[in-house]
């Protein structure tokens, strides 16, 4: 198993210890080639909690990271990672049965290519995006502008401002407008069965009359 802790700057495999005489300039080429060499395995960002992400990281970026995962593409922000687990060197099983849905969801969508993450954001501007992964700062919504040191999310009919420092991971949204379509033709449908049910009134009428007018 191997373990990076990205706020010290650590790699540990197995119980080698830490080498603290290394310049940060070493030390930040060695981390650079840990996150190479972690390309098309499977990785767990951070330990626990809502910002955990399971998936296959796909591309290293400057300043993020491309991760498949079964629910999409997410870009995850380098300064927001705590730590980085390889699932693949821990968990033979585990990691080939997470192997075959991240990396059947990695392979068959193309990645945006974008050299840093505002120019991410950029590229999903004007689209349904997930900012952050999970807890109270996760927002679904529609981009509707990137300028300056923020974004402009709106989410429903509400406008939400987040400053692009504090934005951990983005992914594109892409599951509702196939909602919305499903429930029309439902309601559609059933008016309609509904519609022809005064139609047994119009007897009765006819039969009141006939009797009139016999008297």
């Amino acid at each position: 198993m191997m373990y990076w802790n990205y706020n010290h700057n650590n790699c540990n495999k197995g119980h080698h210890p830490h080498r603290s005489h290394r310049s940060q300039r070493s030390a930040g080429n060695g981390n650079a080639n840990f996150l190479e060499a972690l390309v098309g395995e499977q990785v767990k960002i951070n330990r626990g909690g809502p910002n955990a992400i399971n998936g296959k990281l796909l591309a290293v970026k400057s300043d993020y990271l491309v991760v498949g995962t079964t629910e999409g593409v997410v870009y995850v922000k380098r300064s927001h990672i705590k730590s980085i687990t390889d699932l693949d060197g821990s968990h033979g099983t585990g990691g080939s049965r997470t192997g075959g849905t991240g990396g059947r969801s990695g392979g068959t969508k193309a990645f945006i290519q974008a050299d840093n993450f505002r120019g991410v954001l950029k590229a999903l501007n004007q689209k349904f995006v997930q900012v952050n992964w999970g807890g109270p700062e996760k927002v679904e919504g529609f981009l509707a502008e990137v300028s300056g040191d923020r974004v402009l999310i709106v989410s429903q009919h509400k406008k939400v401002d987040m400053f692009i420092d504090h934005i951990q991971s983005i992914k594109l949204e892409m599951k509702k407008r196939s909602s919305n379509g499903s429930s029309g033709t439902g309601t559609g449908t059933a008016s309609a069965t509904n519609a022809p049910a005064p139609k047994p009134a119009a007897p009765v009428v006819k039969k009141s009359l006939k009797r009139r007018v016999s008297r």
